[in-house]
């Protein structure tokens, strides 16, 4: 929502993301996966 975590406007611009997740399966253990890009900001 454009919005830091206080509620904050962010300013406009282009930020990196990345984030690994584990997705639940029957396995015993699941391999993580990382997801990386860029959003853009534009007010």
């Amino acid at each position: 929502n454009g919005k830091t975590n206080s509620g904050k406007d962010l300013a406009a611009g282009q930020y990196y993301y990345e984030v690994t997740i584990f997705f639940e399966s029957s396995k015993r253990e699941s391999t993580p996966t990382t997801i990386k890009g860029w959003v853009q900001i534009i007010r």
